[in-house]
C-alpha cells in the first residue's frame, strides 16, 4: 500500500523554520535578478502590474502547499500530493513536471551569476557566449558540492546568503523610494494597448510568474523538518511576506529610475548587439526601457547605476567648503587659520569599443587636494579663494588624475 511506503526509512529531520525560509527565499526572492528585465520586455510601464497579479497567483499556490505539507509532510511536494489525491501515475507526470521546471530555473539563475560579476571587470567579457555558460555551469557545480557535503551544512550557508539577499533587496528599495520613486513617472511609463499591447501585457503575467518559482522547495523538505506541520507552514508564510514586501516596491523603483521612452538611436544600437543579447530589437521611436535591453541581463545593477546617490558616494567635480573649521599648520601650531576648502575630483575614465558599444576597460579617479582657507573670521572660505585659482585647482586635479589613470586604462588588454 502507497501509505506504508516510508515506514521503514526516512531522513534525518534538523532543519527548523529558519533554514527552511532561507532555503525557499535563496530560490523565490533571487529570481528577481533576472525576471525583472525579462518581464519589462513584455509588460514596460505595466511591469508593476504584472508582478502584482502574479503575486496574487503566488499568493494562492503557497498557502496550497502550507495546507497540504502539513497534512502530508513527505518529500516530494507536489509529486506526493497527486498520489494521494489521484494514483501514482498522475503522480509520476507531476514529478517530472518538478524536475523540468527545477532543471530550468537551475539554469536560467546560473547564466545569469555572470552578468552581475562582469561589473566587477568588463573586461572579463563574461555576459557573452559561451563565456556566461562556462560560468553558469561553475556555479552549478559549486553548488552541487555544498548539498554533497550535506543539507545541515548547506542550510547554513543558505541562511546566511537569504538575509544578506533580503537585506540588499530591501536596502535597495528604500534608497530607490527617497531618491528615484515617482508616481507620476509610473504613470507617464503606462501606453496601455500601445506600450505594452494586451497580448504583451498577458504574455508578461506567466513570464513574472517565473520570479516566484521555489515554494515547491520547502514541501520537498518536509521529511527533513524537526516539526513538519508547525514549521513548513510558518517557513511557507514568512517567504511570502519577505517576497511581497521586495516585490511590490522594486519594479516600481526600477521603473522610476529607467523609465519607458522613445528609444534613441544607441538604444537601437544596443537592442542589435551580439554582446548584450538582447531580448528583442527595438526599432527608433519604439517605447522602451533600458531594463528591457541593456539590462536585461543584469536589471537590479542597472537600477543601483541609476540610483540618484549623493556626489560624494558616485562621482563629481567641485569644493569642499566648511566655513567654521579652525586648523593649525604643522610648524607654527600657534597659527590658527579658520575655514577649509578643498577642490575635488571623483570621475570615472572609461575605455569603450566603438565597433561594439561594449566597455572594454574601466577606471575610477579619486584626488582631492584639501587647503586651509583664510585667517579672518570676516572672510568666508568660498570668497578666500579667487574664481581663476579655483579653476585652476580642479584643472591640476584632474590633470594629475589623467597621468596615471590613462596611460594604466589603455595598458589594458
Amino acid at each position: 500500500m502507497p501509505l506504508k511506503r516510508r515506514q521503514a526509512g526516512g531522513l534525518h529531520r534538523v532543519l527548523g523554520t529558519a533554514a527552511l525560509f532561507s532555503t525557499a527565499y535563496g530560490n523565490v526572492g533571487s529570481s528577481i535578478y533576472y525576471a525583472l528585465g525579462l518581464v519589462t520586455v513584455y509588460a514596460l510601464g505595466m511591469t508593476p502590474i504584472a508582478f502584482a497579479v502574479s503575486g496574487a497567483i503566488f499568493f494562492f499556490t503557497a498557502v496550497t502547499y502550507a495546507e497540504a505539507t502539513a497534512r502530508f509532510p513527505e518529500a516530494g511536494g507536489s509529486s506526493s500530493f497527486t498520489r494521494h489525491a489521484f494514483n501514482e501515475a498522475v503522480s509520476f507526470f507531476a514529478g517530472w513536471a518538478q524536475m523540468l521546471n527545477y532543471t530550468v530555473t537551475i539554469a536560467i539563475s546560473a547564466i545569469f551569476v555572470p552578468h552581475y560579476l562582469n561589473k566587477f571587470d568588463p573586461s572579463l567579457n563574461l555576459i557573452g557566449h559561451p563565456w556566461d555558460i562556462v560560468g553558469g555551469a561553475v556555479v552549478v557545480g559549486l553548488l552541487v558540492a555544498i548539498n554533497i557535503v550535506g543539507v545541515k551544512e548547506a542550510a547554513g550557508l543558505n541562511i546566511f546568503l537569504a538575509l544578506t539577499d533580503l537585506g540588499t533587496q530591501a536596502l535597495l528599495v528604500m534608497i530607490g523610494l527617497v531618491t528615484v520613486f515617482s508616481p507620476h513617472v509610473l504613470q507617464t511609463n503606462i501606453h496601455l494597448g500601445t506600450a505594452p499591447t494586451w497580448s504583451n501585457f498577458i504574455v508578461s503575467i506567466p513570464v513574472a510568474m517565473v520570479a516566484y518559482t521555489g515554494i515547491e522547495t520547502v514541501s520537498n523538505m518536509a521529511e527533513e523538518a524537526i516539526d513538519p506541520p508547525r514549521h513548513v507552514p510558518r517557513s511557507i508564510m514568512y517567504v511570502v511576506l519577505a517576497v511581497f514586501a521586495i516585490y511590490a516596491f522594486l519594479p516600481s523603483v526600477a521603473l522610476s529610475a529607467l523609465p519607458v521612452k522613445p528609444a534613441t538611436p544607441l538604444q537601437v544600437k544596443e537592442s542589435h548587439s551580439a554582446v548584450l543579447a538582447c531580448p528583442k530589437a527595438v526599432k527608433l521611436g519604439e517605447q522602451t526601457s533600458d531594463l528591457a535591453c541593456k539590462f536585461a541581463g543584469d536589471p537590479v545593477a542597472g537600477l543601483v547605476e541609476h540610483l540618484s546617490i549623493p556626489d560624494t558616494i558616485k562621482q563629481g567635480l567641485g569644493y569642499y567648503v566648511d566655513s567654521t573649521l579652525i586648523t593649525h599648520r604643522e610648524a607654527e601650531v600657534a597659527l590658527a587659520t579658520r575655514g577649509f576648502l578643498a577642490p575635488f575630483a571623483y570621475v570615472d575614465l572609461v575605455l569603450v569599443d566603438l565597433a561594439t558599444g561594449k566597455v572594454v576597460a574601466r577606471r575610477e579617479a579619486r584626488e582631492a587636494a584639501p587647503r586651509a582657507a583664510t585667517q579672518s573670521d570676516s572672510v568666508d572660505a568660498w570668497d578666500a579663494m579667487p574664481p581663476e585659482e579655483k579653476i585652476r585647482g580642479l584643472q591640476e586635479l584632474l590633470r594629475k588624475e589623467a597621468d596615471t589613470a590613462v596611460p594604466a586604462l589603455l595598458a589594458r588588454p
